[in-house]
C-alpha cells in the first residue's frame, strides 16, 4: 500500500481471507502518522486497525476493465 503525494509505503503480509495484522512497527507507525499528517493533538489517538478497517470499507468488492489504473496512478 502506498501513499500518493509522499514518498511512504507500507507492505503486509495478506493472509488466506485477506487478513492482516494491523500492528506496525514504532517507525512505520511513526511515517504512516506524518504520511497521513497526524500530529496527536487531535485528542483521539491513531489506532492502526481503525486505519486499515476504513482502508478496507473504501476498496472495491470487485473489479472491471474500466477500473485500471492509470499511469498517474503509480509510482514511477
Amino acid at each position: 500500500m502506498g501513499c500518493k503525494g509522499e514518498n511512504f509505503a507500507i507492505f503486509l503480509t495478506v493472509r488466506s481471507g485477506f487478513q492482516i495484522d494491523p500492528n506496525l512497527p514504532n517507525e512505520t507507525y511513526r511515517k504512516l502518522a506524518d504520511a497521513l499528517r497526524l500530529d496527536g493533538r487531535s485528542g483521539n489517538p491513531f489506532r492502526t486497525s481503525d486505519f486499515f478497517r476504513e482502508f478496507n470499507a473504501h476498496i472495491p468488492d470487485h473489479a472491471t476493465p474500466e477500473n485500471r489504473a492509470k499511469p498517474q496512478d503509480t509510482a514511477p
